[in-house]
């Protein structure tokens, strides 16, 4: 860039030319928020959020947290969640343990509010609902190491906006006992050509929750989502319109580089753990930026559909 800083490959999204330093001073710029001991990073596509080895090109936030923490010159920086490699958005940290122990509870008890936006592939109908389907972990697959699947009870089997589920596909109930509830309210912002920007809040807190109830529960599955785009157990390259593709400026042999779709773009946090859980006061609302392949999509510039302070 002009000022000098330097940022990932944004056609490859690979970190691997940049120095540890130069990493940390990308997160840094990342910031959204830094207040009642709560720090916000909008978090880049291909960053991971947890420990242990990751892919080439990709880096993880924990390994350079304590550089971060340095540069805020904090003692320690402490993740209290995560969201997905591929996934972009609010990843919160806590400058205490005190601060820490009280995010995490809040999660635990649901008390804060994430509303993601993703563009999805075909238009999500009803126009706006909520899907209410179990999930679980499917079995092992050759091209991938985990994925998630639907897990639903009969009576959501017999609803209308459900028929994309095969009989053939169905679990017996005692495939059923491990499932876990989970819940995404979703409401269509805009809509253009077979794309839709959608506006997801989860209820609940499954992984891989929003890309499932997406893909497979409404089979319009997020740009970009490779995953989820198919029941078949192999993994193929999602599919798109060559018009979707022109407008993302993506040759239809690098399809498999269309990073996913899918931005966590607010949070409500309660931030005073001595406030009462009912005290509106004491919640905040962090809010990110949109990331770059976002802003490619000309939707987003529908200024009327979404809050101008996010673009």
């Amino acid at each position: 860039k002009e000022d000098g800083s330097v940022l990932p490959n944004k056609r490859t999204w690979s970190f691997a030319s940049l120095k540890p330093d130069e990493i940390v001073e990308f997160l840094y710029k990342n910031i959204v928020w830094d207040k009642y001991g709560i720090v916000a990073i909008n978090k880049p596509y291909n960053v991971c959020c947890q420990g242990g080895t990751v892919a080439r090109g990709s880096i993880n936030l924990i390994d350079h947290l304590p550089g971060l923490a340095a540069r805020l010159s904090c003692p320690h920086l402490h993740p209290v969640h995560r969201i997905d490699r591929t996934s972009t958005g609010i990843v919160l940290l806590a400058r205490t343990e005190q601060q820490a122990r009280h995010l995490k509870l809040c999660f635990k008890e649901r008390r804060i509010e994430k509303y993601y936006y993703c563009i999805t592939r075909d238009v999500p109908s009803p126009l706006e609902g909520i899907v209410d389907i179990p999930l679980t972990a499917s079995a092992k697959h050759r091209d991938c190491d985990w994925r998630a699947a639907l897990r639903p009870t009969q009576s959501a089997l017999d609803e209308a906006n459900l028929t994309v589920l095969t009989r053939a596909r169905v679990p017996t109930a005692s495939s059923r006992s491990g499932a876990k509830e989970a819940i995404t309210r979703y409401r269509v912002v805009d809509k253009f050509e077979r794309c839709a920007l959608v506006e997801v809040q989860p209820l609940t807190g499954c992984k891989h929750q929003i890309r499932v109830h997406l893909g497979y529960g409404l089979n319009t599955p997020v740009l970009g989502d490779h995953k989820y785009s198919s029941m078949r157990d192999r993994l193929m390259p999602q599919r798109l319109p060559e018009s979707t593709l022109t407008r993302l400026g993506i040759r239809p042999a690098r399809a498999r580089d269309l990073p996913l779709f899918l931005h966590c773009q607010r949070v409500a946090v309660p931030v005073d753990p001595s406030k009462s859980p009912s005290d509106s006061a004491s919640v905040s609302v962090i809010k990110a930026p949109f990331p770059y392949q976002f802003v490619r999509v000309s939707v987003i510039h529908s200024r009327s559909k979404i809050d101008t302070e996010t673009c």
